[in-house]
């Protein structure tokens, strides 16, 4: 006898609780009948539990698949059928109710890839450049807590590195350096960015950090340009200052629409993935702006997250060129 899936039942205001239900998409405000995708991603290898979670949830809302699960590692899909507003309920349920995996759903025709553009901290590689370099000086901690309220929205993010950097005065630039050579990435940042660039696709970093490490970091992905702070250095030692003009929330913004201009491109062919506050405009701008284990008010932001899965799951999970 095969045993039941027990799916929590859904209250009347489920829906309105998740935390990002005012992010719809224009898609979903499309009454006609369409194809979408469920997409899961994950760390296992595995997701049977989640696809029958995900037929349970259809089943509920009465929507009906038109083919079979298709899976590759770390990731699988289904293609269903549904008006936009069905498709947006589905994909909230569906949020709600996997916990183990990240939940996509989106148009089954989406425009190919075309340009890549990455946050460098805490997305690319798994550390705060900045944090890495004060606990080299004992305010580590100091620093992390400062660098929390930046990337949560709480501090502005200029004043908050100024402040951050300061602290950082008269250290040796050779520490700097062995920062940098201790450098790791994230689980599949180097298979994610080769793939791109053998599809075709324009890979960029842009960071809030520093060109010492971004660049490095660059060069070693794959990565074609890289834009990123200098800090100021002065007989060999920090200086407490950052060069201008400091890297923004608005320069990543204007690197995207600079490069979609460039590249002959709309904003839906570009993927931007992110952690912090100072991703958002960029990962709104983009056709597919990815949250990469981010914050509250990042998930917020996005209906895209790869909060389980690594980097590399992304590779079956969008269109590319």
């Amino acid at each position: 006898m095969t045993e039941q899936l027990a799916i929590p039942a859904l209250r009347s205001n489920d829906l309105a609780e998740v935390p990002f239900g005012a992010q719809r998409p224009t898609w979903a405000l499309d009454e006609e009948a369409s194809d979408y995708v469920i997409k899961l991603a994950s760390v296992k290898s595995e997701l049977s539990v989640e696809q029958q979670t995900s037929v349970g949830l259809m089943a509920r809302f009465g929507i009906t698949s038109t083919g079979d699960w298709l899976n590759s590692s770390h990731s699988c899909s289904l293609h269903i059928t549904t008006n936009g507003p069905g498709a947006w309920s589905l994909w909230q349920a569906l949020w709600r109710s996997i916990k183990s995996a990240d939940v996509w759903l989106t148009p089954a025709q989406q425009p190919p890839i075309k340009l890549l553009i990455c946050d460098m901290d805490s997305t690319l590689i798994p550390t705060e450049s900045l944090d890495e370099l004060a606990a080299h000086v004992g305010i580590g901690e100091q620093v992390a807590r400062i660098t929390s309220q930046a990337m949560n929205g709480e501090l502005d993010f200029v004043e908050a590195l100024n402040q951050r950097v300061g602290l950082l005065k008269g250290l040796d630039y050779t520490v700097v350096e062995d920062c940098v050579a201790q450098t790791e990435f994230n689980r599949g940042a180097l298979e994610l960015i080769q793939h791109a660039r053998n599809s075709g696709v324009t890979t960029v970093l842009v960071s809030g950090g520093f060109t010492a490490f971004a660049e490095h970091v660059g060069r070693a992905l794959g990565c074609e340009r890289v834009v990123a702070n200098e800090l100021e250095v002065s007989n060999g030692a920090l200086t407490g200052k950052v060069l201008e003009p400091i890297v923004t929330k608005d320069t990543k913004l204007t690197v995207l629409k600079q490069l979609c201009e460039e590249l002959g491109i709309l904003p839906e062919q570009c993927c931007t993935i992110g952690d912090g506050a100072n991703d958002i405009p960029m990962l709104q701008a983009a056709g597919t702006g990815i949250a990469y284990r981010a914050k509250t008010v990042v998930l917020a932001a996005t209906p895209f997250h790869l909060t389980h899965a690594p980097l590399n799951a992304l590779k079956p999970m969008l269109s590319w060129s």
